[in-house]
């Protein structure tokens, strides 16, 4: 399974929930869904101990950034996920703010990192880590998604 392959696999899930023009809103996709866009795959909690066991050091490493930088801000929901690509599985972590943006890490099963992303609605900007990371305390966008955002009139 390719990186692509498994980059376009969560940006399918991002476009598949906000692509239902039925719903009036962000806000009330998250009331009615009750999670997010990857709903389907969110793993049990991973502030228990218990469910961290086995999990790759560097995808527990991201929950934890995106805990402490995201959740613990009240600024919104971190999600530890598993979604099979292929025959790969993969781990996650999905953050969703109170807004429309946030931000993705996808890790293989040994803990090597298969993409990091910056979101808005069900638009995405893979980059490295660390850019993606560093647009965490400002909640800015790469200049790429700006555009096309501007481009779509978002």
């Amino acid at each position: 399974m390719t990186i692509d392959a498994v980059q376009q696999a969560y940006q399918a899930q991002l476009q598949q929930f906000y692509g239902d023009q039925s719903l009036a809103d962000e806000t009330e996709r998250l009331l009615l869904t009750g999670a997010g866009p990857f709903a389907n795959h969110v793993m049990p909690s991973l502030k228990q101990p218990e469910n961290r066991e086995g999990m790759p050091a560097a995808m527990l490493a991201a929950y934890d950034y995106y805990a402490e930088q995201i959740a613990a801000q009240d600024l919104g929901r971190v999600d530890g996920v598993t979604l099979l690509v292929g025959e790969q599985i993969t781990f996650g972590v999905a953050v969703t703010t109170d807004g429309e943006d946030g931000w993705i890490e996808v890790y293989d099963i040994e803990g090597q990192l298969l993409g990091a992303a910056r979101t808005y609605l069900d638009q995405v900007q893979w980059g490295e880590r660390e850019q993606m990371r560093s647009l965490v305390e400002t909640s800015a966008l790469p200049p790429e998604l700006e555009a096309r955002l501007s481009a779509l009139g978002l």
